[in-house]
């Protein structure tokens, strides 16, 4: 709404992303494919809508509700974040974008439109409480999924740790040290954009690994366990529509790692460095789970 306000009153600014903005930019320009490093970042904001599935027996009739939520999330995070993102560049002046810096844009609308600055303070509140209200799955999510590999004897037994309320505490609390370590390239990155960036596009890799693993996970159940009745299913008879979405679901994450991969222009960092961090996070991560995978014991097993 702000953002709409602006553009109201402003129009399209010469100083923004948006005054030099042509039809033929609705393409990427494959000339310069530094640019194209910013598709990794962009699909980062749909990652992780899957996470949600541990809450769907929650809710009522979850085989016909739940898909409906899924699809209609998606499609509003596209609508959304279209607008946010036309406003934003149309208010911010090209090459002053702030990556890590969440309130900027707001700070512009209002100085723009005469609303007083403590506005932005209750905005950036309500940002908080969002952000604190999202851990429910992004930090709970994973970890509901991790105990259950733990208890099935794939992770030490110290990692089956439950709280009363049956929260996996040895597993949250190794995220946060993790996170907490990551968290340190702030320091040793100068540029924050930069750091902000690069780790972004880590985990977008991460992700995108997984994803790859869920899709032919998907295809091979359906005929090593094609006895199970499953609540969820695409295509009410045959493998044919399972094929063709595995198919165009890796095609499009393997598109995401190579564009992850292509260090971006001015990107305060040098394109090797750029290169070496987003190889050896992916490296060291996976290596982890592979060592300890191959380091299990039948004593890991939880008893029923």
């Amino acid at each position: 709404v702000l953002g709409v306000g602006y553009l109201v009153k402003n129009g399209i600014d010469p100083s923004g992303y948006l005054g030099t903005f042509e039809a033929s930019k609705l393409l990427p320009d494959f000339s310069n494919l530094g640019s194209l490093s910013y598709f990794a970042g962009i699909i980062f904001i749909f990652a992780g809508v899957e996470i949600s599935s541990v809450h769907a027996n929650n809710i009522d009739n979850p085989k016909k509700n739940y898909p409906i939520a899924v699809i209609s999330s998606v499609i509003l995070l596209v609508i959304f974040n279209l607008i946010a993102g036309l406003t934003v560049a149309n208010a911010v002046p090209e090459g002053k974008m702030e990556l890590a810096n969440i309130t900027q844009p707001f700070v512009i609308y209002c100085k723009s439109l005469g609303i007083p600055m403590i506005f932005t303070n209750i905005i950036s509140a309500m940002i908080a409480i969002g952000v604190l209200v999202q851990l429910s799955a992004w930090v709970l999510g994973p970890s509901k999924a991790m105990i259950k590999v733990a208890e099935e004897g794939n992770l030490p037994r110290v990692f089956q740790k439950r709280s009363a309320n049956g929260a996996p505490i040895t597993i949250v609390l190794i995220q946060a040290i993790v996170i907490s370590v990551i968290s340190l390239s702030y320091l040793v990155i100068k540029d924050v954009n930069s750091a902000f960036f690069m780790i972004t596009v880590t985990t977008t890799i991460l992700y995108c690994i997984v994803y790859i693993l869920i899709a032919l996970s998907a295809i091979k159940l359906r005929y090593k366990r094609a006895d199970v009745e499953r609540p969820f299913r695409l295509g009410s008879k045959g493998n044919g529509l399972m094929w063709f979405t595995a198919i165009l679901a890796i095609l499009g994450i393997v598109l995401t790692i190579i564009a992850g991969l292509i260090p971006p222009a001015n990107s305060g960092t040098s394109p090797a460095f750029y290169v070496g961090f987003q190889v050896m996070g992916t490296i060291i991560s996976i290596a982890i789970a592979l060592v300890i995978f191959a380091c299990r014991k039948p004593s890991w097993k939880k008893e029923n």
